[in-house]
């Protein structure tokens, strides 16, 4: 099949129901998704494997059509799988995203034009207060607190904008806003798909400082989509490697640098050392043939 099994735990997940905890954040098993039929078929994940445990701060980075995203959207709920499974702390993908135990940022903020900075970060906690009770029923790690997005919000820098509506914001504020609505239900998994993709270089390594702050005090189970090695080895404590036709992980490295991670470390020997393993990983993925029964 081509899959490639990778794992920061020691095992799949068991269903946790009531007060039982898992050792396991997200498990993938199996996971394939076909797009279309007959000769016109795509197929965008082959047998995928992946296990995360909770905490971790883990990338995916690949090629164009490997499927990251696809994947992703899989976790979120937003996606299928045509075969396999998909679990969040024990649960189904349905059963975590109605206890509003994922959280997602997509590449575009996607903000309300019409709300302010305060309002958007803030509407989802007040439209899905029932979640807190499915949460408790869910596989949920840990009880979380209800989170001071006013603090938040001042953490990332946007206390002076927080009535400003998103056509007053720069695209790295509107990001920023975009991370703390994710965050505004305290999720146990947060999901990241290129948010900082369109932003220019400077903005984009101060909202990665922003984040890793964030998620050393929040301890939240992070997959984050990308294309940059740079940024996958700055923010990841796993980076997964994966390649196209068909998508597939074909390798996994663990990202052993010292926390926290400043703009200093990217001018490291150490930090070069990850970068071109990376590199070198993908250019292997790349030249890899194409593997039968593939699009």
């Amino acid at each position: 099949m081509g899959s490639k099994t990778t794992s920061s735990t020691t095992g799949p997940a068991t269903p946790a129901t009531g007060d039982e905890t898992t050792t396991t954040a997200i498990r993938i098993a199996g996971a394939s998704k076909v797009y279309g039929s007959g000769q016109n078929a795509l197929v965008a994940l082959d047998g995928v494997d992946l296990t995360i445990a909770p905490g971790r701060f883990v990338s995916v980075i690949g090629p164009s059509g490997c499927g990251k995203s696809t994947l992703l959207r899989m976790i979120a709920n937003l996606e299928r799988p045509d075969a396999g499974e998909v679990e969040i702390f024990g649960a189904s993908p349905d059963a975590a995203c109605e206890a509003k135990l994922i959280g997602f940022v997509p590449q575009s903020p996607a903000l309300l034009p019409w709300l302010n900075v305060l309002q958007n970060v803030t509407l989802p906690h007040r439209v899905n207060r029932a979640a807190e009770r499915k949460r408790s029923r869910a596989a949920s790690a840990s009880p979380r607190s209800v989170p001071d997005l006013e603090q938040l919000l001042d953490d990332v820098g946007l206390k002076d904008a927080m009535h400003k509506l998103p056509a007053e914001l720069s695209g790295g504020m509107q990001q920023r806003t975009a991370i703390v609505r994710a965050l505004g239900l305290q999720p146990e998994v947060l999901l990241m798909d290129e948010p900082f993709s369109a932003l220019d270089e400077f903005t984009r390594e101060a909202l990665q400082e922003q984040l890793l702050d964030l998620w050393d005090e929040i301890a939240t189970t992070v997959v984050f989509v990308t294309h940059s090695v740079t940024e996958a080895v700055r923010l990841s404590d796993t980076v997964v490697v994966m390649a196209p036709r068909p998508g597939r992980i074909v390798d996994v490295v663990d990202i052993d640098l010292p926390r926290p991670r400043s703009a200093e470390l990217l001018k490291t020997p150490e930090f070069h050392h990850f970068e071109d393993l990376i590199r070198d990983r993908l250019q292997a993925a790349w030249r890899s043939p194409e593997l039968p029964n593939a699009a």
